[in-house]
């Protein structure tokens, strides 16, 4: 058993180091937000914006981490989406560039994929990931130096903290891993269904129904206005034959006579 552990330790320092190798050639590229578009139909995304579902896109780092911006305070940020969080965390370096309050109303662990740690929650003015305002209004900071120091080299950009399993459960998030986007919904209720045009492309010149949006013409037009004339005595347009009260658009008798 010893020497099977010992070769399961050589194997995974290995790996590690192998991967730590191939990591080494993606430091300082930030990662690029996932395209997301939930008016294309027969797609997932389409189906949960149906349901009420925003997705926000996610930076995918070399590690596999997911990156997300959000706004804390009204202050921009990246945070990794870390579904083995119990709850959303800041680190406790970024405290003073949030405009946090230095009061604590509680104190906890917070427990990660790292491990567990001694926490401070304090209040929040307000919080929003991509488009979608969160309810929450309380977060835990900590320090995070270990996490950050591994990943901002990884992420070429600061890494302030990490949404957790509070949020993620608050608003019934969805993580497309394939895809990088995470869906989330931010009524306080399941499903929340939209109107349909929410999730549906505008429709162009060339795909509307005819007619739609084109001015009327023959037999529908509206009769001409009249204009103010000389010394604002009103005088009507030059007669034609629908002003006469026929409204033939032809000689053929394309219109029915309309009568005063």
């Amino acid at each position: 058993m010893t020497r099977l552990w010992r070769g399961m330790k050589a194997l995974l320092a290995a790996a590690t180091f192998a991967f730590a190798l191939a990591a080494c050639g993606e430091v300082g590229a930030a990662p690029e937000a996932a395209d997301y578009d939930p008016t294309e139909a027969g797609t997932v995304g389409h189906a949960l914006c149906l349901l009420g579902f925003t997705g926000v896109p996610l930076g995918e780092l070399p590690t596999g981490h997911h990156v997300v911006e959000v706004t804390l305070n009204g202050r921009k940020g990246t945070f990794v989406l870390d579904t083995g969080a119990n709850a959303t965390v800041l680190h406790s370096a970024f405290a003073g560039q949030f405009a946090l309050s230095d009061r604590a109303i509680a104190r906890g662990p917070a427990v990660g994929v790292g491990g567990s740690r001694s926490a401070v929650q304090v209040r929040i003015e307000s919080f929003s990931i991509g488009a979608v305002p969160i309810r929450q209004r309380r977060i835990m900071t900590t320090d995070l130096s270990g996490l950050t120091t591994l990943l901002e080299p990884l992420a070429g950009r600061p890494i302030h903290g990490i949404v957790g399993q509070d949020v993620m459960k608050e608003h019934r998030a969805i993580v497309d891993v394939d895809g990088s986007v995470v869906h989330l919904i931010e009524a306080d209720r399941d499903p929340a269904p939209v109107a349909a045009e929410r999730c549906r492309k505008a429709a162009t010149p060339e795909q509307r129904p005819p007619g739609e949006g084109r001015r009327p013409s023959g037999c529908n037009a509206p009769s001409p206005r009249r204009r103010p004339g000389p010394q604002g005595v009103k005088s009507a347009a030059p007669l034609t034959r629908r002003d006469a009260g026929l409204r033939r658009h032809d000689v053929l008798g394309g219109c029915r006579p309309s009568r005063a």
